[in-house]
């Protein structure tokens, strides 16, 4: 292996890993900055009854589930998009595509496919609501293509 595959391959790890692992962080922040302040309105509207220890640690555990979810979704997703590119190198062959982004289009169906089965697949009610809001996005990118 010349020097510079071999330069190319390391920087493309590099890369690799520090983007799954910006991706891990930003996933969990984005998690608890969209989840606590849902669950809060929420479990004020609909659970004011309830004692205020009970809703506390229902908002806990929604906001820990949601940046759980996914912070997981993507460490899976852009970890198997930074395999697919360094796989991609490998085989000698040439990539076209900026790094950060899938190699080939089918990388990132493939990424997507995996971590969803992984993460969104189990059943909760946070997972009910992310399958839902994605859904609806599937749709309304079919329908502008269209």
């Amino acid at each position: 292996m010349t020097k510079f595959t071999h330069d190319f391959l390391a920087a493309a790890v590099k890369h690799g890993l520090l983007s799954t692992a910006y991706g891990l962080r930003n996933g969990v922040h984005y998690g608890v900055k969209i989840r606590a302040p849902h669950a809060l309105v929420m479990t004020l509207l609909f659970k004011s009854n309830q004692p205020i220890r009970k809703n506390f640690e229902s908002i806990l555990k929604m906001t820990f589930v949601h940046a759980r979810n996914l912070g997981g979704f993507v460490l899976i997703y852009k970890g198997l998009l930074a395999l697919g590119r360094t796989a991609h190198a490998i085989s000698g062959t040439p990539l076209l595509t900026p790094p950060g982004t899938p190699a080939e289009a089918w990388h990132a169906l493939l990424a997507g496919w995996v971590g969803g089965m992984m993460i969104w697949a189990k059943h909760s009610s946070v997972n009910e609501q992310i399958v839902m809001y994605l859904f609806s996005r599937i749709l309304v990118g079919l329908a502008k293509l269209l």
